[in-house]
């Protein structure tokens, strides 16, 4: 048998490239769906919340921004082996 797996052929690179677009596509995708579903549910029932409410949604959603920003910061941290 003749395999030319691994051996740079065409076929292998254009599979390669279309399962990493395809993978890219559908974690963006998620992002896009999650978030566009939270603010449009926001956006509909904003005008009927009283004031607290209005209050305790944002206070929330900056509580999540700031989790989210102090995890990508944790997340940059260069890790040094123990012996280094």
């Amino acid at each position: 048998m003749h395999f030319d797996v691994g051996k740079g052929s065409l076929l292998e690179f254009l599979l390669a490239a279309l399962f990493t677009v395809l993978t890219f596509a559908l974690f963006v995708g998620t992002f896009v769906v999650f978030f566009g579903v939270v603010f449009g549910n926001l956006r509909d029932r904003w005008p009927s919340y009283e004031p607290a409410k209005k209050r305790k949604i944002l206070y929330r959603f900056a509580i999540w921004g700031g989790l989210f920003v102090a995890c990508i910061f944790v997340s940059m941290i260069k890790l040094n082996p123990v012996g280094a």
